[in-house]
């Protein structure tokens, strides 16, 4: 829609816009235009003026002003009072932000990645300390309280016979849509910061646990620090990145990840082994540091949008308008929904009065958060504004996410049992699914690059899911014990992951290029549906998995003492141990239940990559090239 333009008092061109998008329709004056404060920008710093563009997409938000903005100096706070930073309210929240370029945006990078890397290897690199941490505390049974990640099944059938909640992954499941809030009304650079605080501290209680207990508690703070690590690196990326060039840093960032998992467990192997397992969480601190310190030199304070109801108030005034009664009932529903997927069928029966009452709770307690946040809307404290459900972007973008993360879940838990089935240790079935991996990097990579040259994005998104959904109708109609079969599909699947796995964010990020204010809580809800849809799916896997191993056992023609029963829901490595006493007919026959049950959990793949690869036709496909500032 096109700005008209008038001339004030003071005869400065000034310019009334119209801003229209799915979520609001408002007038507002944007202006007087300010004349550069000085002719050339300073080292690190590039200026950009938001030209008037033809959209690619109906319906999405759009501005037709042009605004110019003031060189930045490398460090500079942007404030409206006085140049110390403590006013922070911007009156135009799509007005174009000073771009990083040079020596500051390599430093940015550098520290958002080494921020990011501590959270990665966080979930993976505990893996190899559990037997020793469930020696050293006596707490076998409740080591899963520890893991966070996609990994709990993987722990459920290696290291224990019954899983208990993960606390970290559900901590960092709600930090996600806290920090979504708190990033709309404080400055992303110092919440960042705070985020890898949280962080650290946790790590540290980690370290130090005398009791099994201080060590859930720290772990508990880790994932919550976690959670604002992640959105406040989608906030950050929209405030200094043009949107065109975001898609090569969510494909470091997805490779990052992805090659963490790689990594973690070997290094956590290593500092088990050589020096304590403590070390595992004290690792995190210097990394920590460093990230913080490049972002803290690097990124500049750039003001927040302020939603009506928090302008004028104080610093203390804003953090007593945070949704704490909706964090509450978040953390609530999240929790009473896992138990009963981690309990059932395990602990419970899925029957059981327990488990049934968990998911009627859970039942009950998202009815009442979405009451509530219906309520909180009034008075624009929401901590999820529902509103952003009706955006048909963010829907697509979170239920694809959500969907597409189960996939990479099962694969990660289920493919190294298939290896062990074969004799493999749990160190080399982790080395075996490299093929997964490193396709999955390669894609990821490849993905982001041509999204940047070509400019679309949605694409990857709907092809990826079905790439994998092939692979998975191959991996379980064929000989799963074949190596170079499974080296195959594994790779076809790891593909088919990798096209899709940063581009829902991706999707995020240039629906509200124009309404960047938009985006902590946009990508707070997408986050939270990535982390919550794995936890979900692996529990469904879990359950097919274990369901089919048992009706399966009885029908062995030989029997089986109650020891050997035990053992082997514990983990598939029993076949192999010296005091089993198998015959090789018998190992054979006991190989060929775990396939199946196997197989049966591989299937869980293909609806998955369906529902994801439909959803993603629901997310606009923007031209990111011509969508994002100049």
């Amino acid at each position: 829609m096109a700005a008209s333009r008038q001339v004030g008092a003071n005869g400065d061109d000034e310019k009334i816009a119209t801003v229209s998008s799915d979520d609001s329709h408002e007038m507002r004056q944007v202006g007087p235009t300010r004349p550069t404060l000085q002719q050339s920008a300073a080292p690190g710093i590039e200026t950009g003026n938001a030209k008037t563009s033809t959209e690619e997409a109906p319906g999405a938000p759009r501005i037709s002003a042009s605004t110019s903005t003031s060189p930045l100096s490398f460090g500079q706070s942007l404030s409206t009072g006085g140049g110390d930073g403590a006013a922070l309210v911007d009156p135009t929240p799509d007005e174009p932000r000073p771009i990083l370029t040079g020596t500051p945006l390599i430093i940015l990078i550098a520290g958002i990645l080494t921020s990011l890397l501590i959270v990665a290897i966080d979930q993976v690199v505990i893996a190899t300390a559990l037997p020793v941490l469930a020696s050293e505390f006596n707490a076998l049974a409740q080591l899963a309280w520890v893991v966070s990640g996609f990994f709990r099944e993987y722990y459920r059938w290696h290291y224990q016979p019954f899983c208990s909640l993960k606390l970290a992954s559900v901590t960092q499941a709600t930090g996600t849509l806290t920090f979504g809030q708190l990033y709309t009304f404080l400055p992303a650079k110092y919440t960042f910061l705070a985020s890898i605080l949280l962080f650290e501290i946790g790590s540290i209680l980690s370290a130090v646990a005398n009791t099994f207990w201080l060590l859930v508690l720290g772990r508990a703070v880790s994932g919550f620090g976690a959670g604002g690590l992640t959105v406040g690196m989608h906030t950050i990326v929209s405030q200094v990145f043009r949107l065109q060039d975001r898609s090569i840093l969510y494909s470091s960032l997805g490779a990052l990840f992805t090659a963490a998992s790689i990594a973690g467990p070997l290094v956590g192997g290593a500092l088990t082994t050589k020096v304590s397992w403590r070390w595992c969480f004290w690792i995190n601190l210097p990394f920590g540091a460093v990230g913080g310190i490049a972002v803290y030199f690097a990124l500049p304070v750039y003001q927040v949008h302020l939603p009506p109801a928090l302008k004028g108030k104080t610093l203390l005034g804003r953090w007593a308008s945070i949704d704490w009664i909706g964090n509450i009932l978040a953390l609530g529903m999240t929790t009473a929904l896992m138990l009963p997927l981690q309990w059932g069928g395990s602990e419970f029966a899925w029957n059981s009065t327990q488990v049934i009452a968990l998911f009627v709770l859970s039942g009950v307690l998202v009815g009442l958060f979405v009451w509530w946040e219906l309520y909180a809307a009034r008075s624009g404290r929401e901590m999820v504004p529902l509103r952003l459900l009706k955006n048909r972007s963010v829907v697509g973008a979170a239920t694809s996410g959500a969907t597409v993360h189960v996939i990479f879940g099962v694969i990660l838990t289920y493919l190294p049992v298939l290896y062990q089935t074969r004799g493999a240790s749990a160190l080399q079935s982790g080395i075996d699914i490299l093929p997964f991996m490193i396709s999955s990097v390669i894609c990821v990579t490849f993905a982001g690059y041509l999204v940047k040259r070509i400019g679309y994005y949605k694409f990857w998104l709907v092809l990826g899911p079905w790439v994998c959904a092939i692979g998975s109708g191959f991996l379980t109609n064929g000989d799963l014990l074949k190596p170079n079969y499974l080296i195959g599909w594994q790779i076809i699947i790891g593909c088919g992951f990798g096209m899709t796995f940063q581009n829902t964010m991706m999707a995020i990020q240039a629906e509200f290029a124009k309404n960047g204010h938009l985006i902590p809580q946009a990508s707070s809800i997408v986050g939270f549906c990535q982390r919550l849809g794995p936890m979900i799916g692996v529990s469904v896997a879990g359950a097919i998995f274990a369901n089919s191993l048992d009706g399966q056992l009885g029908t062995l023609p030989f029997p089986l003492t109650e020891e050997q029963v035990t053992g082997l829901r514990r983990s598939v490595l029993y076949i192999w141990t010296e005091s089993t006493a198998f015959s090789d007919e018998q190992k054979t026959m006991i190989v060929a239940l775990f396939v199946e049950a196997c197989r049966r959990a591989f299937i869980l793949i293909t609806p998955a990559a369906i529902i994801s690869g439909a959803c993603a036709l629901l997310v606009r496909n923007w031209n990111i090239k011509k969508r994002g500032r100049p």
